[in-house]
């Protein structure tokens, strides 16, 4: 009976232990490509399908980049408007716009009317909702407050410093200003006009009437004044709406909607220019995704 060498049992079991090691070393490698492969294939789906989306709701915002960008043409338009008003002593209110059944609406109530508010990013459409809530309510209450208040105080001083002499003089030059102007004005601009008067040798238009197409002026001049400036007469005018209460909270108000009327325009300028940037057609293409999920 032939026995086997111990080196080589020891041989033989070395070789099976290799060959094992090697076939669990290939399936480990084998299932590591497989998982690499797998993970590369779904990420380049992904990537496929972000990419399709994304292109088509660029192509989608291309295709109506004109139309947008008409709105928020418009939409400056009227925001610029509303601040050169206040800037002009003569601020809007709801009544400046159409009216329709029972509501006066304005641009942004009419947007919502038309849908073209859903064209635009909510975010935005609700600033320029609110601020032009926040200009028409505000330019509505200060004007009523000069019809109500205001001109009737005018009209008492006026009489009393010129003696009831209010009429125009033949010939005499005048500078028209509307109360609603003199209202707003600050002491700095009064001295400006004052010394622009007396320069030019120039009276004052003093507009009274509120209804439009009506005109009811106040004519002053040194000559009615018996020889005193017009320019004190304008500031004791102007000190009547800032010892009012509530006439001087309605100014206020009205200046501070200006450096929010000057953000706002800045932001529709900018949207002039690019009706749809670039970021937020990327961020509503992943908005898509999830609502289609």
């Amino acid at each position: 009976m032939i026995s086997t060498p111990p080196w080589a049992l020891n041989s033989a079991q070395s070789d099976d232990g290799g060959a094992a090691a090697f076939a669990d070393s290939a399936r480990g490698g084998t299932m590591k490509l497989t998982l690499t492969v797998i993970v590369s294939a779904v990420t380049s789906g992904l990537i496929s399908i972000l990419t399709f989306i994304i292109g088509v709701r660029m192509a989608k915002d291309q295709g109506d980049r004109a139309a947008v960008r008409q709105i928020y043409q418009r939409l400056f338009e009227h925001f610029r408007g509303i601040d050169a008003a206040i800037g002009d002593g003569k601020p809007k209110s709801w009544a400046d716009f159409p009216l329709k059944g029972n509501q006066y609406t304005p641009p942004c109530k009419q947007m919502h009317s038309d849908g073209e508010a859903n064209l635009l990013p909510p975010a935005l459409m609700a600033q320029c909702e609110t601020l032009e809530t926040d200009a028409l309510t505000a330019g509505g209450r200060y004007r009523h407050w000069v019809r109500e208040t205001y001109i009737p105080a005018l009209k008492a001083l006026v009489a009393e410093r010129t003696g009831g002499k209010g009429g125009s003089i033949t010939g005499k030059a005048y500078r028209e200003l509307s109360a609603f102007e003199l209202g707003l004005m600050s002491g700095e601009d009064v001295l400006g006009l004052s010394t622009e008067l007396e320069a030019e040798n120039l009276g004052v238009g003093l507009q009274v009437a509120v209804e439009r197409g009506r005109h009811e002026m106040l004519y002053l001049y040194p000559e009615h004044l018996d020889g005193a400036n017009v320019g004190t007469l304008l500031e004791a005018a102007r000190a009547l709406a800032s010892a009012d209460p509530q006439g001087q909270a309605l100014s206020d108000g009205l200046r501070a909607l200006r450096p929010r009327l000057a953000v706002l325009l800045g932001r529709l300028k900018a949207r002039i220019r690019d009706p749809h940037p670039l970021h937020e057609s990327i961020l509503r293409a992943f908005r898509d995704v999830f609502r289609r999920g």
